[in-house]
């Protein structure tokens, strides 16, 4: 029986500009060492032998384990990468494979008429045509791009006359907007219009965000459809945000789960995925009432008040313990239903190979590996341009 991992990234850094390096922990200057070393076996070589000797400790997580994330990320090609990811996993395997458009994160359109999404994308298109059923791109959405822009890539990607190859759709407000950005509201239209899959990013402080200058007028916003919900939260949350504060602390408000209330109560048959649970640190603390708005609790209420929301357990799944409090929801007759299997691949590379991931996720599961790998997964991808 085919299972899906439904959260795996294959970008790589030739698809991806200087801000994401920079961005995920990494010093200026060694972005330009690891662009050079993408062509050059040699410097290859020896940058991975470096990284992997250095003690020092990053976000918790020594520089030489990072070694592993920067040896699958500086592959020439996308479809090495996917091997990559293939070989952890038996032949039925299939995956999602998000795709990344970082060109907006420094708050800039891209400069002249090169962007890296659109290679990024290429790769991505060419890796489904050699994988087929195998590989299952998403496409990614940014309003920044303009509402005619954003539109005129789902009708194109999304057509009925004619599969391109995409299965659903990726967004990622931490990067720089609000996921009730007014140019969004056609694009959730159509999605659930045809009952779309989109998967979105909350993880609290994780990932990618925002790298561009900080400004006071980013914390106005602008819903096209205002909750009193959103609403409060935003209140509360920019209420004590001088712009002295750092792009990664104004992500956690952009990617907050609150802020999809603006979005769900348009949109209620919307299928969305809020990826990650929120990440390990607020499953741990979901029931500490004192954390008003705590990622977990949220979700777990947007789950179970609308009926096409979802999420998965990707990067989370490296946390033991942050496992058993999801293998508790499992017993939930609603939240049993809308859980996700993902990994998160290559980002988990530094804590584990998705071989040991998995099989450390698939035995303590035990009994709720098919709901969550197939059965799940199966109703999540199932639009009217895909079926699983």
């Amino acid at each position: 029986m085919s299972f899906y991992n439904t959260h795996t990234h294959i970008f790589n850094v030739p698809c991806v500009p200087d801000a994401f390096i920079t961005n995920y922990r990494f010093p200026q200057f060694v972005s330009g060492i690891i662009r050079y070393a993408v062509h050059k076996k040699w410097a290859r070589t020896l940058l991975l032998g470096f990284l992997k000797r250095i003690p020092i400790r990053v976000g918790g997580v020594q520089i030489r384990r990072y070694a592993a994330l920067v040896e699958v990320a500086i592959n020439r090609y996308q479809s090495e990468v996917f091997e990559e990811l293939r070989s952890n996993y038996a032949t039925d395997a299939r995956f999602v494979l998000l795709t990344m458009n970082f060109d907006y994160m420094t708050g800039e359109a891209p400069a002249g008429n090169y962007n890296h999404y659109d290679t990024q994308l290429h790769e991505a298109l060419e890796v489904k045509s050699f994988y087929a059923d195998k590989a299952l791109p998403f496409l990614f959405i940014d309003p920044r791009m303009g509402e005619n822009e954003c539109m005129n890539l789902l009708h194109f990607y999304f057509d009925p006359a004619r599969n391109r190859g995409i299965t659903g759709i990726k967004i990622y407000p931490s990067l720089g907007y609000y996921p009730f950005h007014p140019n969004m509201e056609k694009v959730y239209a159509f999605a659930e219009e045809h009952q779309i899959p989109i998967i979105t990013h909350t993880y609290k402080s994780g990932g990618a965000y925002y790298s561009g200058r900080f400004t006071p007028a980013m914390l106005s916003y602008n819903s096209f459809n205002p909750t009193p919900e959103t609403t409060a939260f935003l209140n509360a949350a920019l209420i004590p945000f001088p712009s002295s504060n750092s792009s990664q602390d104004f992500a956690n408000i952009l990617m907050h789960p609150m802020t999809y209330y603006d979005v769900l109560r348009k949109f209620p048959k919307l299928k969305i995925c809020f990826a990650h649970y929120g990440g390990a640190e607020e499953l741990r603390d979901q029931f500490n009432l004192k954390n008003t708005y705590n990622w977990t609790r949220t979700i777990k209420s947007l789950m179970a008040e609308f009926e096409n929301t979802y999420t998965d357990v990707s990067f989370t799944l490296k946390d033991r313990n942050a496992n058993e409090i999801i293998l508790n929801d499992m017993t939930d007759p609603v939240l049993s239903k809308k859980i996700l299997f993902g990994t998160d691949f290559f980002m988990t590379t530094p804590f584990a190979t998705d071989r040991a991931l998995t099989e450390n996720f698939f035995q303590l599961f035990g009994p709720y590996i098919t709901q969550l790998t197939v059965t799940n997964p199966t109703l999540f991808l199932t639009s009217a341009f895909f079926t699983p």
